[in-house]
């Protein structure tokens, strides 16, 4: 078993995917008594850093540089080109665009169905860790840590950074992670690599 980057539960929490330093994702299920993967994807080329498991699709994201899509109703795999390291993917609610995270500094939105650049949001700092990036409330906006501890927040229509530009330093170190609450306007929680995890309120008008 190699080293574990990622794990994601499907809905109901029935099957865990693992994604690997070997480049494979493996799923589980997690009511059999047999210990062995019931399914193996290997066509990812370099280590699997993010999953999405969805109704009907699963999602991965990898060192190689790809987002990999593997439809589970049409037994169909599509493999989009985003051409530096991924290291986080977030759909949106009805699965039709979804956010990536890469280390060339920039969040990209694609369409799900084409696998079309929608539009990308620049800025932060983020060359070497494996950085977050979420919707905002709403699904109207992008938030991201970066290796400065800033969080930035973009409007997703026109990609422009909203206010304040730059943010502030809210973190000693990198933020690693950001999660927006689905229910609650202007609500986040970031963590980074000083130790910390923070929650944020802000007015339904920010992120």
């Amino acid at each position: 078993m190699s080293k574990i980057n990622v794990v994601e539960l499907n809905a109901d929490a029935s099957v865990v995917a693992s994604g690997s330093y070997d480049s494979t994702v493996k799923l589980w299920d997690l009511r059999a008594q047999n210990r062995q993967p019931i399914m193996a994807l290997e066509e990812a080329r370099d280590a699997v850093q993010t999953i999405y498991i969805g109704p009907s699709c699963i999602m991965t994201g990898s060192v190689d540089g790809h987002v990999r899509t593997y439809d589970l109703r049409k037994g169909e795999l599509r493999a989009d080109y985003v051409g530096h390291p991924v290291t986080a993917l977030v759909p949106t609610t009805d699965e039709s665009t979804y956010l990536v995270t890469t280390l060339d500094a920039t969040v990209r939105l694609f369409d799900a169905t084409s696998g079309k650049l929608l539009n990308s949001f620049k800025g932060h700092k983020n060359s070497e860790y494996r950085c977050r990036a979420v919707f905002g409330h709403g699904e109207a906006s992008v938030v991201c840590g970066d290796e400065a501890g800033q969080v930035w927040a973009w409007d997703l229509l026109d990609g422009k950074p909203l206010q304040p530009n730059p943010p502030p330093k809210v973190h000693e170190k990198v933020v690693l992670w950001t999660e927006h609450n689905p229910t609650e306007a202007g609500e986040m929680i970031t963590s980074s690599a000083d130790g910390t995890v923070k929650v944020w309120r802000y007015p339904e008008s920010g992120a």
